[in-house]
């Protein structure tokens, strides 16, 4: 491994995975830290969004079937700094072989290997689906959005179940990155209480600072295909804000190469 590899996951739909991906790694490349995103989701909303393909263009899926090479398959974006593997074209039906090819880490990895990047994302599918474990059996990291609501709250400990099974059978180096609160809502009063309960409840080292609001920029910013960063002239605060987080990830970093990393700890 190169540098640190950030598997970016959640076992509930909705929460905000593709969102944070995208924009924390325009915020890591702004920093001046070389950032690739790897797209695993045969759904592709990464790659709709940003780059408008056509359903020919190859990517990830094609670079493990021996269809392309990972450098032509590799997008630099206008960024510099920043670039996307899509993860190409997959046939629906296609979806569960893809997933299975992916869960074998030795597929992965090789691909990982060959990325020039300081940090590398992968933005998984909703679930612990075959491509989920294949990114956790090759990541130095997870990180886990929450949706600021009751039921995804819920779903933290399948995933750290799940990073459990992948440290005792495959990757011991695996380390939990932490918690982000998306899509909060101040006049809900549920969303309200998520926020309380995991002030509350969860470890203070584990839960980031930076909470992600739910706010119509977002979805104007995937309509346009752009970081919600650039939906203003300079920086929009929203990007900012994931500027923000992206310092908190980079002060852990910092410590997790500095001390081995511990076992997954029961948070809820």
């Amino acid at each position: 491994m190169n540098g640190p590899r950030i598997a970016i996951c959640s076992q509930k739909g909705g929460v905000g995975k593709t969102t944070l991906a995208l924009n924390l790694g325009l915020a890591l490349s702004q920093l001046g830290h070389a950032t690739t995103i790897v797209e695993l989701d045969p759904q592709e909303s990464l790659a709709a969004s940003l780059l408008r393909p056509n359903r020919s263009m190859a990517g990830l899926h094609e670079v493990v079937r021996g269809g392309t090479t990972l450098e032509d398959a590799l997008v630099h974006t206008k960024v510099s700094g920043l670039s996307l593997l899509p993860v190409g074209d997959v046939d629906p039906l296609e979806a569960p072989d893809f997933h299975t090819l992916l869960s074998n880490p030795e597929v992965l990895g090789p691909v990982l290997d060959g990325l020039d990047a300081e940090i590398v994302l992968l933005d998984c599918p909703s679930g612990i689906t075959g491509a989920t474990l294949g990114a956790l059996g090759t990541s130095t990291h997870a990180l886990i959005p929450v949706q600021a609501e009751p039921l995804s709250l819920r779903s933290v400990h399948l995933v750290l179940e799940a990073m459990a099974r992948v440290r005792e059978h495959q990757n011991p180096g695996l380390s939990l990155l932490g918690l982000v609160l998306m899509m909060f809502d101040r006049d809900a009063e549920a969303s309200l209480e998520v926020v309380r309960s995991a002030w509350r409840d969860l470890d203070p080292d584990v839960l980031f600072e930076t909470i992600v609001p739910r706010n119509p920029v977002y979805l104007e910013a995937s309509l346009h295909g752009v970081p919600v960063g650039f939906m203003a002239a300079g920086i929009h605060p929203e990007g900012r804000r994931f500027q923000m987080l992206a310092g908190e990830i980079l002060d852990r970093l910092a410590v997790k190469e500095e001390t081995h990393a511990g076992p997954v700890q029961t948070l809820l």
